[in-house]
């Protein structure tokens, strides 16, 4: 894991090189000028240096210049996450697969089942399996799925299948129906 962060270390400690060098030259360099009243005023456009200087930016400038740089590193931040998105809540560890699960997913417009990879389909089926696992925060499935999908995977689903699984499957299905305006009905009912 750590020589994962190789290339970055390296690059930090070329920025900081780089920095070190240039500001090395230039006390080097400046020292070897020569001086005198005239060079060490302050240049001010060809103005003479009399009076006041420029006016005061307003607080507001600044503030909003702030939020700007704030939200745009932001952004940097969140591309690569974004990008990542769907392999993220298949192979993820199981604290983020649920953060996604209940906060981040049901909250997306317009995402359904057909949008989420094969992978994370199978681990919101596999949750199906444990015993009142179904809850009204956790009913991601019934939130996402398509008609589509519950006539060709929820409903098939579940013959043969437990008792906990079938209750669950009744209540994502509920869910499910709620979004469709219909009433579905497995099998066995």
């Amino acid at each position: 894991m750590p020589q994962d962060y190789l290339p970055v270390l390296l690059q930090i400690l070329i920025a900081i090189g780089f920095a070190i060098v240039v500001l090395a030259l230039s006390v080097i360099v400046g020292r070897s000028a020569k001086r005198n009243k005239v060079k060490d005023t302050a240049y001010e456009c060809g103005m003479l240096p009399i009076g006041e200087g420029a006016p005061r930016f307003s607080v507001k400038f600044y503030l909003v210049a702030m939020l700007f740089v704030i939200f745009d590193i932001e952004v940097v931040f969140m591309y690569p996450w974004a990008v990542q998105f769907r392999d993220l809540l298949a192979n993820g560890a199981e604290q983020k697969r649920e953060i996604i699960r209940d906060y981040i997913i049901i909250h997306l417009d317009g995402i359904s089942t057909d949008d989420i990879a094969e992978p994370a389909l199978s681990y919101l089926m596999s949750e199906l399996l444990i015993p009142n696992s179904i809850g009204h925060w956790s009913n991601t499935l019934g939130r996402l799925a398509t008609e589509r999908f519950v006539s060709e995977v929820l409903i098939p689903s579940a013959r043969g299948a437990s008792d906990a699984f079938l209750g669950n499957l009744r209540l994502v299905l509920t869910e499910a129906g709620r979004r469709h305006a219909k009433r579905y009905f497995l099998p066995s009912d």
